[in-house]
């Protein structure tokens, strides 16, 4: 069976935002969180597999900073 799979339309700042909240627990132990969002439409694309991406570079960015520091997170259209 084959399976196709679309783009939706979603909000990529949202998915960040969501990452956000599932580490808050760790964030929250030392780590200043920066948001900088430019208001951006909603963009067709895979929000599940975009959400790993930023679940990544957040768990990454956690690690390098050995849990102290600040997280800049910025958004921007061109």
């Amino acid at each position: 069976m084959i399976r196709v799979v679309k783009k939706i339309l979603a909000n990529i700042t949202e998915g960040i935002d969501t990452v956000l909240t599932l580490y808050h627990n760790l964030l929250k132990q030392g780590i200043e969180v920066i948001r900088n969002y430019d208001t951006i439409e909603q963009i067709p694309c895979f929000p599940d597999e975009l959400n790993q991406v930023w679940t990544n570079l957040v768990h990454n960015a956690i690690q390098a900073m050995n849990n102290k520091g600040k997280l800049k997170v910025e958004s921007q259209t061109q």
